[in-house]
């Protein structure tokens, strides 16, 4: 597709989208405007007829002042004097004032004289629902005179006759000076005639007719106006609407609905304004469109043509001497004469180019060859840390295992004494190798974390637990604050977070010879779904001085060489625990003075759990080499256990640890062994290493696991029981039909009743 082409289409594009927005703003800015104003003028309109009629009350109720509030009218309630009927009440003054009725009442409601003509027949007439008698609490003569003057109390309205609707109104009779006692009451009324309403319609300009409520057919639209209190329009096709407002009776009842039909002119007008500036915007928009392509055409397309076509002739037939000399002084003019200085730059650099590429080709080569001995030592390296982890655990597997069954024994102090040396050296140099794994892990960018839900003061209770003893060993004070606002149902890796304050709080123990050590937990943020929690570790130890706390989380680094003579300690700890924090979105830090304690402090992100999530794995958990109370001897020599490790030292110190909860257990050396004790005893466990000679643990439970073997149980419980502590280790042992996995050196304590 041409540049020409793809211009037009993007033009065309523009144009539409030009149009749209105009059509958009139009239909959902200018249109609803014409659409309200047409309601807002529909609703006046509406209330129009129903003002005018409230004005009729209003006049009939001011005429009506001038009679009830005379001495003639006050003193005729009491004398009833026909004279006063004769000279005041006579035909014309219904007909000069536009009266249909006139009663008058006194306070019991008794009618001390009424009137009733038909105006245009001029007879007498009988308006049957006005009663010869009213109760007291009938609205036209009962008045709430509560808080009122005299002159304010007044009752108009719509009195609904089987006729036509009546309007009437009612004061209280009076002196002149508007005062009382209330005498009684005085009622004039006019019907709302076709004349009336035919006055209205000129006086207001809008066509509408009265209906009763009983006979109108749509209930909806009355349910409509009775709960709005106001009129409602009711749209009938594009031309016409109609609007409906009601009118309510004496009582408060619905009496009268006013049905006004009206021409929609201002939205047809709204309509027709959108037609012309449709119109004109496709006009202006084709002329716009034809305009810019006769534009773009002589200063963009035609040189750009031009420059296309010569790269291409150059391309094709690799001419580097071919030029454009383009004459023009604009940016053409420039882009044509600065490629054909590119031309005659990239003749020259060829050369160089082609020496330049044969050397990046052997270097390329060294480089493939730097990778794959940089990736082979590292592959190198992964295996060696995992052999010697397996060659140091076996061995330590023995030592801790065996001092710990010799502490069980009958020594004298001395020799316990030298047994608890073994055994506390045994336990540092596994936290040193743990440390050298965990330090290799982060190194390699390889450490795992495990997303688990935890209980945090589960997780503080554990820690502090352990480090309360060695605290109390020492003589110093131990502490341990949670703020109140810390949620302690969160997600993370629990493992880890216990590594960080076990290392920290064990620092701040040995640096610390009396005083104080606390752990303290708050809470730095906070979101709906995640928790920055910060833990400070403070003690009253022998400082740090500013020059070295840069040194603090070195690896392999303590700050002063006398402290790591008097303290020890190979410095990994803290670097590992900075790393540990960096890796979870957390920073580290310390403040302390020379002489004055330390606080070292760090911070870390946590999920918060859902509400209904699994609890806590740390709370009651059980270990892999868990027994049952609920077995007497009899039943656990029915279990039989087969321990399978290549190392003597081991067997016997697994068999021991079984033979004292009362266990039968057989040992052997490798996986062939172990296949065939299978296939003559019915084991109930077997307890698996996984480097052998022979056949190892992974090829033994392959075998097991397979129906093909002859092995009594192919779903005996198999757990590894191993040396190997590195990455994927546990995962490859799970994948490959294992049940459990363990790591060595396992320690007597490790083993629970559960």
């Amino acid at each position: 597709m041409s540049l020409k082409i793809k211009t037009t289409l993007v033009l065309l594009f523009i144009i539409f989208i030009y149009v749209i927005a105009h059509m958009s703003i139009e239909r959902y800015i200018i249109l609803p405007g014409f659409l309200s104003l047409e309601i807002t003028e529909a609703e006046k309109n509406a209330r129009r007829p129903v003002q005018a009629i409230q004005r009729e009350i209003h006049h009939l109720t001011t005429f009506l002042h001038d009679w009830s509030a005379w001495d003639v009218t006050y003193d005729f309630i009491v004398t009833k004097s026909p004279d006063f009927v004769e000279s005041n009440i006579v035909y014309s003054t219904f007909y000069d004032n536009t009266l249909n009725m006139i009663y008058f009442c006194d306070t019991q409601g008794q009618i001390v004289w009424k009137g009733s003509y038909d105006l245009e027949s001029e007879k007498k007439i009988i308006i049957p629902e006005m009663p010869d008698l009213f109760e007291k609490d009938h609205p036209l003569i009962s008045f709430k005179i509560k808080n009122k003057e005299l002159t304010d109390i007044k009752i108009s309205g719509i009195y609904m006759t089987s006729g036509l609707p009546l309007l009437v109104a009612s004061r209280p009779i009076l002196t002149n000076e508007n005062k009382g006692p209330i005498r009684g009451s005085l009622i004039m009324g006019r019907f709302l005639t076709p004349n009336i309403i035919k006055n209205i319609v000129n006086q207001t300009e809008v066509q509408f007719e009265v209906i009763f409520v009983d006979n109108f057919s749509d209930k909806s639209i009355i349910k409509r106006l009775e709960d709005s209190n106001k009129s409602y329009i009711k749209i009938i096709n594009d031309k016409s609407l109609n609007a409906y407002a009601l009118i309510k009776d004496i009582t408060g009842k619905p009496a009268l609905v006013i049905k006004s039909v009206m021409e929609r002119k201002i939205a047809q007008k709204g309509f027709e304004i959108m037609r012309y500036a449709l119109f004109s915007t496709l006009f202006f928009g084709l002329c716009m469109l034809f305009g810019i392509i006769i534009i773009l055409h002589n200063i963009i397309l035609k040189p750009v043509s031009l420059l296309t076509n010569h790269t291409l002739s150059v391309g094709n037939t690799g001419n580097l001497n071919s030029r454009l000399n383009l004459q023009r002084k604009d940016e053409f003019g420039i882009l044509a004469s600065r490629f054909d200085d590119l031309l005659s730059n990239i003749e020259s650099k060829t050369i160089e180019l082609e020496t330049a590429n044969s050397e990046l080709s052997k270097t390329v080569k060294n480089e493939k060859k730097l990778a794959r001995e940089a990736e082979q030592a590292n592959i190198a390296k992964s295996q060696f840390l995992a052999n010697m982890s397996h060659e140091i655990r076996t061995p330590m597997n023995g030592i801790i295992g065996m001092s710990g069954l010799l502490l069980e024994t009958k020594l004298n102090s001395e020799q316990k004494e030298y047994s608890q040396t073994v055994q506390s050296s045994a336990d540092y140099l596994l936290s040193i190798i743990n440390d050298i794994l965990d330090f290799s892990k982060i190194e390699a960018g390889k450490l795992e974390f495990e997303i688990l839900n935890f209980n945090l003061r589960t997780i503080l209770e554990k820690s502090a637990s352990t480090m309360t003893l060695k605290a109390q060993e020492k003589g110093l004070q131990f502490e341990k604050v949670i703020d109140e606002e810390v949620p302690y149902l969160l997600k993370g890796d629990p493992g880890r977070l216990r590594q960080i304050l076990l290392n920290l709080t064990n620092n701040a123990i040995k640096f610390t010879s009396k005083g104080c050590v606390a752990i303290r937990i708050s809470l730095e943020n906070e979101t709906t779904t995640h928790s920055t929690l910060k833990f400070t570790i403070k003690d009253d130890g022998i400082g740090i001085s500013k020059k070295q706390q840069e040194n603090l989380f070195k690896s392999f680094s303590q700050v002063d060489v006398s402290i790591t003579r008097k303290y020890g300690g190979t410095g990994l700890g803290l670097a590992i625990s900075k790393q540990l924090v960096k890796l979870m979105g957390g920073r580290i830090g310390v403040e302390s003075e020379k002489g004055k304690g330390a606080t070292v402090w760090f911070t870390i992100v946590l999920e918060k759990q859902e509400l209904g999530n699994v609890p806590d794995p740390y709370e009651n958990q059980v270990n892999v080499f868990s027994v049952s109370h609920g077995l007497s001897n009899k039943d656990k020599q029915k279990i039989r256990i087969l321990v399978v490790d290549d190392n003597i030292v081991n067997q016997k110190l697994a068999l021991i640890y079984l033979k004292q909860y009362g266990f039968m257990a057989d040992s052997v050396a490798n996986g062939l062994e172990a296949i065939s004790a299978l296939e003559m005893i019915d084991y109930n466990v077997v307890l698996m290493d996984v480097q052998m000679p022979e056949m190892d643990g992974f090829e033994a439970t392959r075998t097991i696991r397979s129906s093909t073997s002859k092995v009594k149980n192919h779903e005996v419980p198999i757990i590894a029981m191993t040396a190997r502590a590195m990455k994927g280790d546990r995962e490859k042992c799970i994948e490959t039909g294992m049940n459990d996995y363990v790591t060595k050196p396992i320690k007597h304590s490790m083993i629970q009743f559960s």
